[in-house]
């Protein structure tokens, strides 16, 4: 029951989501589809298949009117259409579709995107359920690869502004202590 309830919570909650983007940004906007597809997937996972194959569609769609197939938005769509038939046990039309993903998310992206790493995990998932061991073996280590990749460059980054900052900080002591008045302050002159 109580799974039950945290679905039926989590179902009402992208619910409220989609209905706060389309009333936000508009019906046809390819914002509401990431809602419509994250509403398809808590559905899927609660066996509401048709109604989750309906909201995929309606996403699809949307991305499509607005963006066509060559957008990291229809991308997500392949991926999230996956996710739906990976729980329904569609294991190759689940396995096509993420393959679709990675390509598009490619050529766009870049191979060593964050994006192309979350679909090489999804696609190893698929892989060990078609039974394809090492296949999914090499898709986790690569994304792991990626993964290890983006985290030390945003670890980088971060020490560098963090530098950055302190360098900062010690120059403004320096110019405070080389002139302790500041303005506004009363001068013992």
């Amino acid at each position: 029951l109580a799974g039950l309830n945290k679905h039926s919570e989590a179902e009402r909650h992208f619910r409220q989501v989609v209905e706060i983007d389309r009333h936000l940004y508009g019906k046809q906007d390819t914002r509401v589809a990431k809602g419509l597809a994250e509403l398809a997937e808590c559905l899927c996972s609660a066996g509401a298949y048709m109604e989750a194959a309906k909201l995929q569609a309606e996403a699809r769609e949307l991305v499509k009117a607005n963006g066509g197939r060559e957008s990291c938005a229809f991308a997500h769509c392949l991926c999230a259409d996956a996710k739906v038939e990976f729980l329904q046990g569609k294991y190759s039309e689940a396995k096509e579709n993420v393959l679709d993903a990675i390509g598009l998310l490619k050529q766009l992206c870049g191979s060593e995107h964050v994006l192309v790493a979350a679909a090489l995990d999804q696609l190893s998932d698929v892989c060990y359920k078609l039974g394809d061991k090492e296949e999914g073996m090499l898709c986790m280590e690569r994304a792991q690869r990626i993964h290890k990749a983006a985290d030390e460059l945003a670890a980088k980054m971060r020490n560098e502004k963090l530098t950055k900052r302190r360098e900062a900080n010690e120059e403004l002591t320096k110019r405070r202590e080389a002139n302790p008045y500041r303005e506004g302050e009363p001068s013992s002159r």
